[in-house]
């Protein structure tokens, strides 16, 4: 697995709106259609075999997977759909987020029997490593049955206090 992902900065808003390149596989599906307004901190350098599943408007990429060269499968992203909430695109990010855990439940993971994959280390991170990082945590602990009050509780005293964010 690659030790990082190599990406360069964009300021926020910065590269305009998202949009699903032809042959993703988001591509004309309603999770596609979600995705075309999305905040995102930056663009990706994939490497050699990923799949572009979300770009900028000058077609660099803003996420992508990697199942050919991870080891495993890494989806890596720059996209930040909880910067909507509060903001003018919040209908968006919801509807992305509610269409994005099933695919991710699915797609990625689509041999086991929960969220958890059997055989496949999975690792969450984003910029700083908190909030969004933390947002992703309580979401797969609320697939797995925690109420959602006790799981951004559970996230926040066993990772950091200002985890999840929130509007």
């Amino acid at each position: 697995m690659p030790a990082t992902a190599d990406w360069a900065y964009r300021p926020a808003g910065g590269a305009g709106e998202t949009q699903v390149p032809a042959g993703s596989p988001w591509s004309g599906t309603a999770l596609g259609a979600a995705a075309r307004r999305l905040h995102h901190h930056g663009v990706l350098f994939p490497p050699q075999g990923a799949e572009v599943l979300l770009a900028a408007p000058d077609g660099a990429a803003v996420t992508y997977l990697d199942r050919a060269q991870a080891g495993g499968t890494l989806l890596v992203s720059t996209v930040d759909p909880l910067a909507h909430f509060g903001h003018t695109g919040a209908v968006e990010a919801a509807r992305f987020l509610d269409l994005f855990l099933p695919w991710v439940t699915n797609t990625l993971l689509p041999h086991s029997s929960t969220w958890r994959p059997t055989s496949e280390r999975v690792e969450l991170a984003c910029g700083g490593g908190r909030g969004r990082t933390g947002a992703a945590l309580a979401c797969l602990a609320v697939l797995d049955g925690v109420p959602p009050a006790e799981a951004v509780a559970n996230v926040r005293e066993h990772c950091h206090p200002r985890a999840v964010e929130t509007p």
